[in-house]
């Protein structure tokens, strides 16, 4: 699809000569980035599976491994089409059936994304499986939804920059049904994580009540995760830092996905709803482009933080280290007892 052109002007003509030129500096980056989430997700998922009974505990373990082999086929296919452009092999069909490919896989990357903040929230509010089964069949439902979508609209209208529809008038109602899906889903991941934060942060309040009686007697004693004991005066104000570590990481968790996205979004609402400037849909595209792969190392950049399984399989020297320090713990424990 090619971008509505009203410059006018030597300044803007030179401005376009200087985005065109950063074009292959701009795929190379493409590139490098889906490359090393390539690496990355791999690693991650390889480690994950060969530690799988230590890691793979739960369902939200594996929806966090669900969301690592989305990158590493995102990445993959990503590069792969990168290093063609660059060779100039890459057709009209092969474009459009990458069009079709990375907007299934983002789709399915935000989706599991909603799926993993909707898991949290039942684990952690104690909702019953039946209410968790319902939620997990909404989630299916959007995505099919989206899934639909992008296969109707990309047959509709093949597209030619492997971003947008072909046919303008298609190209609109894609964009509205984009910028709605996008605002619901992110609008759900926000509230689950605050609904998550706000119910454990109760939690914590009603356990300070009761630390708050034991800290006065100074009699008990408990022991860290290093072994080491602890009064239970330091106990409490490690609960009033775990209620903020817990507002942080809430945070982090649901503007994550709106801050990588909001750019290429804010770009297709611009090139197809509105009569740009030329250098402003480069612009745009390019920063929008580069938002979104990044997400093949946010995302499992996030996994190893909140995900100590996760992690410690990736640093795969790790375990020894854990198992020495748990076998500490728990002869710690029981001499306290």
């Amino acid at each position: 699809m090619n971008f509505p052109n009203h410059h006018t002007g030597t300044a803007d003509s030179s401005y376009l000569s200087l985005l065109e030129d950063l074009k292959d500096a701009v795929w190379n980056s493409y590139i490098a980035v889906f490359a090393a989430g390539l690496l990355l997700n791999g690693w991650m998922v390889f480690t994950a599976l060969y530690h799988r009974k230590r890691v793979l505990l739960d369902r939200l373990d594996r929806v966090m491994l669900y969301i690592l082999i989305i990158c590493v086929f995102w990445s993959f296919f990503s590069a792969i089409n990168g290093i063609l452009y660059d060779l100039g092999q890459v057709t009209n069909l092969e474009r459009n059936w990458y069009a079709i490919c990375s907007s299934g896989l983002i789709g399915i990357l935000v989706v599991a994304n909603l799926a993993l903040a909707a898991e949290r929230f039942c684990l952690i509010c104690q909702k019953s499986s039946q209410y968790e089964r319902r939620t997990m069949i909404a989630v299916l439902l959007f995505l099919a939804c989206h899934l639909i979508s992008v296969l109707v609209v990309f047959i509709q209208a093949p597209s030619t920059d492997g971003v947008i529809p072909g046919d303008h008038n298609v190209a609109i109602v894609w964009a509205w049904c984009l910028l709605f899906g996008f605002v619901v889903a992110n609008t759900f991941i926000f509230a689950l994580y605050a609904a998550t934060f706000k119910f454990s942060a109760q939690t914590l309040e009603q356990n300070n009540s009761l630390v708050e009686i034991i800290a006065r007697s100074g009699s008990v004693k408990f022991v860290d995760s290093e072994g080491g004991l602890i009064n239970s005066s330091d106990l409490y104000k490690t609960l009033l830092e775990t209620q903020k570590k817990l507002l942080i990481n809430s945070l982090i968790m649901s503007s994550v996905i709106a801050i990588l996205y909001i750019p290429i979004i804010v770009f297709i609402i611009v090139t197809v709803l509105s009569n740009a400037r030329e250098e402003t849909g480069i612009c745009l595209g390019y920063l929008g482009k580069f938002f979104v792969a990044c997400d093949v190392l946010a995302s499992p950049v996030l996994i190893l933080y909140f995900s100590r399984g996760f992690r410690h399989a990736a640093c795969f020297w790790k375990w020894k280290e854990l198992g020495a320090k748990e076998a500490v713990v728990e002869a710690k424990s029981s001499y306290v007892q």
